[in-house]
């Protein structure tokens, strides 16, 4: 009963100006999945006869419905229009340290292989094996995955990393980091 008494009462919560209003579905979820774990350890440990969180049914997301519904699919031609806008915004900056190569590279790779960012940001050059032409990273829940490159990929890291080389000569830098920056 206290359980459910809870999880009812985290459904709504007061604004700082006073008002009231209702929480979000993930904020609820989060929630339920807290006390869920929980619980299951108390029961494992005997502290409780079981796991009440079992008779709660954990509510559905409808704030993820809410984003897939605005959620669109990029085309060829739409991958085709970044790539070009990226080769303007180049060429208009000249002067500036020229860091098309590596922008291009995290366009390239985030389109290609369907990686995270926290993935991306993560890769070391010892991650690339351009004999293979392949691309071991780790993600969420610390996972591996090995990703396959087209040529015009690999091509493009053989590039950058003679750009990169260069900045960190420059700067006295030593990193195993991929993708550097200023």
């Amino acid at each position: 009963e206290d359980v459910i008494r809870f999880m009812k009462k985290i459904r709504i919560k007061e604004n700082p100006d006073g008002g009231i209003v209702e929480t979000s579905d993930s904020y609820q979820n989060t929630m339920w999945c807290c006390l869920n774990s929980f619980l299951g350890y108390l029961a494992k440990e005997g502290i409780i006869p079981r796991n009440y969180m079992l008779d709660i049914k954990k509510g559905k997301n409808h704030d993820l419905e809410r984003i897939n519904e605005h959620r669109v699919l990029l085309t060829s031609k739409d991958f085709k229009q970044i790539l070009k806008a990226l080769d303007v915004v180049s060429q208009n900056n000249i002067g500036r340290t020229n860091t098309y190569n590596r922008d291009k590279l995290i366009i390239l790779l985030l389109m290609t292989t369907g990686m995270r960012e926290t993935a991306l940001v993560e890769i070391n050059v010892e991650d690339i094996h351009l004999d293979t032409q392949s691309l071991y990273v780790i993600d969420k829940g610390k996972l591996p995955h090995k990703y396959f490159l087209g040529q015009d990929v690999c091509l493009l890291i053989e590039e950058y990393l003679n750009d990169r080389r260069e900045i960190l000569f420059d700067k006295a830098e030593i990193t195993d980091a991929l993708f550097v920056s200023s």
